[in-house]
């Protein structure tokens, strides 16, 4: 089977990805999140409003119809 110039540069690219994402050191990510220490007591979150649809009209006749 040959190879292609396109193939061998694909590969190419996602092995340095792999060997780069292996090397480098690992940063912990949920840091930049600013999250709340482990343990820590989490108050509530805001209520939960769904979205309310005003002056929408259906027709009975066609009720794919919106206006």
């Amino acid at each position: 089977m040959k190879k292609t110039v396109l193939h061998r540069s694909l590969s190419f690219c996602i092995l340095a990805s792999f060997v780069a994402t292996s090397v480098m050191p690992t940063q912990a990510f949920a840091q930049a999140l600013n999250l709340p220490a482990p343990g820590a007591m989490v108050g509530p979150s805001a209520t939960f409003e769904p979205v309310l649809m005003k002056g929408l009209k259906v027709h009975p006749e066609n009720p794919l119809l919106f206006d």
